[in-house]
């Protein structure tokens, strides 16, 4: 907010999605500095090699993943204007994961990263490779129950599944009402009937406050009746502590009719 921006939910859609990308560059280099250091190389060495030897295929899966989002920077109109923050973030988070992974992974390894000893290697990994080798020795069973299990998750979900939502409807903080009087009414007539209006309005469960404005309404840039006298404009109070807003609207036409 101090720089004229905020942290919209784009950016933070951004954020999330990038948050699977981020770690990858800084992992394929620390691994293969811990794989030199293990075969009894230096650390600042090992680091130093990884730096160089993994920084091609570093920059080279950054720049693919930023040329797939590039393009939503070019979008055009009001949408590409909201819609821009998306690939900036994403470009900057990943050029800031590749600077770490080549620059700051190997200096910060080379000062405190240790050695990894066999034995904490085999006792962490012993689990795993016991688990690979039963699939290696079953290659048949471990593809059906993988294809069962994606059936599995399919139908379970479209049996007990919720749906699916992208766009769900969001419950409104103001309404209008508009005072409708045909006639040549005077303006203290057109105030009697909104003040009328209002007064059925004020107290009303699930309202707020209410604010009025009566006489003949012209431009603004709304497409208001002309037999409109009066506008009130009403806040809701917290949806959590009221019946949902098209209920409310259905009373108050049974109401204000």
């Amino acid at each position: 907010a101090m720089m004229g921006y905020t942290i919209n939910m784009i950016v933070l859609f951004s954020l999330i999605l990038a948050v699977g990308m981020l770690v990858d560059d800084a992992i394929i280099v620390t691994e293969f500095a811990e794989r030199r250091m293990s075969e009894g190389m230096p650390k600042a060495d090992a680091f130093a090699l990884a730096a160089r030897r993994m920084a091609g295929p570093v920059i080279a899966a950054t720049m693919t993943r930023i040329a797939a989002f590039s393009p939503l920077l070019f979008w055009p109109g009001i949408i590409g204007d909201f819609m821009k923050y998306m690939p900036i973030t994403l470009i900057v988070t990943l050029s800031a994961s590749m600077l770490y992974a080549l620059v700051f992974a190997p200096t910060l390894g080379a000062i405190f990263a240790k050695a990894p000893k066999h034995h904490e290697d085999e006792n962490r990994d012993g689990w795993y490779m016991a688990l690979v080798k039963q699939a290696v020795r079953f290659p048949i069973t471990v593809i059906l129950l993988t294809v069962g299990l994606l059936v599995g998750v399919g139908f379970a979900y479209s049996k007990y599944g919720a749906g699916v939502e992208f766009f769900p409807s969001v419950e409104p903080d103001y309404g209008l009402l508009y005072v409708h009087a045909r006639g040549n009414l005077s303006l203290a007539e057109m105030d009697a009937a909104t003040k009328e209006a209002e007064n059925r309005l004020l107290g009303w469960p699930g309202v707020k406050s209410v604010y009025t404005r009566a006489g003949k309404t012209q431009g603004g840039g709304q497409d208001i009746p002309e037999d409109v006298v009066g506008v009130i404009q009403y806040e809701f109070v917290d949806w959590r502590e009221r019946k949902s807003a098209n209920q409310i609207l259905s009373d108050l036409r049974g109401v204000m009719a």
